[in-house]
């Protein structure tokens, strides 16, 4: 399959490395694709959701991310956040109990996000 890649890592570690036709990726100012052979980039990104996509736009992998940078070139697209994690290992209720529990409020914003992401986008397994 020839698109881009899509290389997550957190500080201390890398977490995924996968293909896809396209990425959507949930920058500051909005939503944005990201094609093969696109010009290089670098911005910054919101607590939101990173969709992998096929060449039908159909979804094929999801991960949800808190805020952090990316840079693209070259047809592979490198995130870095402090908080990644895939939408398959998280489910509304995991993310509401977190969102409650969370010490912080920027960690409580991110899983409110998420249950948000849950809600509407209807991500129910």
């Amino acid at each position: 399959m020839s698109g881009v890649t899509l290389k997550l890592m957190q500080p201390a570690k890398a977490l995924a490395d996968e293909q896809a036709a396209k990425i959507v990726l949930p920058a500051m100012k909005g939503d944005l694709t990201v094609l093969p052979s696109r010009a290089p980039l670098s911005l910054l990104l919101r607590n939101g959701q990173i969709r992998l996509l096929d060449a039908d736009n159909r979804i094929i992998g999801r991960y949800f991310v808190q805020g952090g940078v990316v840079n693209a070139a070259a047809d592979v697209c490198q995130v870095s956040s402090p908080r990644i994690e895939n939408a398959e290992d998280m489910t509304p209720e995991k993310a509401r109990e977190l969102a409650v529990s969370a010490p912080k409020q920027e960690d409580r914003d991110y899983y409110q996000m998420v249950v948000d992401e849950f809600n509407l986008f209807g991500m129910v397994k």
